[in-house]
């Protein structure tokens, strides 16, 4: 089965780890923290920020790979304190709304 990688690359760098990697019809993504891609930066310590800076980068790599976020069938969601989970629950789902309205 074919297989073809996408480089993670922050302010220019390239990391460690693929950004994301295209098996058959299946992408697999992984790590998309608060890190702005332009400068490798947490971009603001406020949770609904990165929880968009997360979601934005998630968008881009499905459509580098050829799909939507449309075609997403399953998350995982690493949070630090777990009480910021309906905060970061409620910002995914506004954004999930907007990204409804752009198609």
């Amino acid at each position: 089965m074919k297989k073809k990688t996408y480089p993670l690359i922050y302010a220019g760098k390239k990391q460690q780890f693929a950004k994301s990697v295209v098996v058959g019809d299946m992408v697999y993504l992984s790590g998309f923290g608060g890190r702005t891609f332009e400068t490798g930066q947490v971009i603001s310590q406020d949770l609904v920020e990165q929880t968009k800076v997360s979601m934005d980068k998630i968008r881009a790599a499905l459509t580098e790979a050829g799909t939507s976020m449309d075609n997403i069938i399953k998350t995982t969601i690493y949070l630090k304190r777990v009480e910021d989970y309906e905060l970061m629950r409620q910002t995914e789902k506004e954004y999930w709304q907007n990204m409804r309205r752009v198609y």
